[in-house]
Parts: C-alpha cells; structure tokens; sequence
C-alpha cells in the first residue's frame, strides 16, 4: 500500500557475487498469542527480545542511509512503522495459511518460537515523510 501522491522506491541489495531486489530477514520470535482475522493473522510477543532490537536497528540504519541520498531530508520526517507495531508486542502477519494445519501447533502454545521471515520491499516517500514498505510472513520450511 503507498500512500497517495508519494513515491515508491525499491530497495536493492547487492554484493560482489548477487543482487535482489528486496531484503530479507529471517528471524525466531517467541509468540504468546496468535488471532486470525479474515487473510491475516495477529502474533502478539513479547517486544523486549533480541530479535525485535535487530529489526528496530535494521529500520532506523536503512531509512537513515536513505535520508542521506535526499536533497530535502532536513524537511521530511521519518515514519518507523515497523517500530511502532513492534513497540505494541504484535505483527499482523499476511496471508499465513490456516488450512493445511501448520499453524495449529502455535495457537495455544505459549512461548512457542516462529521462525517469521521480514521482507522489506521498498521505501515510501511524500512531500513531508518517509518510511519502509514491507511485508512479513511464517518461514515454515
């Protein structure tokens, strides 16, 4: 979703040896709690892991090193919204597939780690703010 009368960027990562035009980060995350709603699912956490601080430090140093690149930076805010719902203790995670059983087992499970896969695609920006564009998904493979 890009907000209207902004801009989409998408974000690259490269090495020597290969480029892809999204960054991934694959992490275990003990979840509490799991609700699902229509195609998405609630996984409430505990904010205060080690892998929530990776994934607070990996928004602030990507949108960071954006800001470097814009002309304009000094007059747009950035929107940390992956922060924000992290600060809360969920995800609301997209399309987790409730059919074939494989999120039965996390349901009533307390303290029962997932491995989630954070896919951040891209970068929004407005005449004011900028932020990351993402997604995030169980890795039950």
């Amino acid at each position: 979703k890009i907000i209207q009368g902004g801009t989409f960027i998408r974000v690259i990562y490269s090495t020597p040896f290969f480029t892809i035009n999204s960054i991934h980060y694959t992490f275990d995350c003990a979840i509490f709690k799991i609700d699902q709603f229509y195609n998405k699912s609630i996984f409430r956490f505990n904010p205060h892991q080690p892998c929530i601080n990776n994934i607070k430090e990996m928004e602030k140093q990507i949108l960071a090193r954006y800001a470097q690149t814009m002309d304009d930076s000094y007059v747009k805010i950035a929107k940390y919204k992956i922060n924000e719902f992290v600060n809360f203790g969920n995800f609301k995670v997209f399309n987790a597939d409730w059919s074939d059983g494989a999120m039965q087992p996390y349901i009533h499970d307390t303290q029962k780690k997932i491995e989630l896969c954070l896919k951040i695609i891209g970068i929004w920006e407005t005449s004011t703010e900028y932020g990351l564009i993402y997604k995030l998904f169980p890795n039950f493979n």
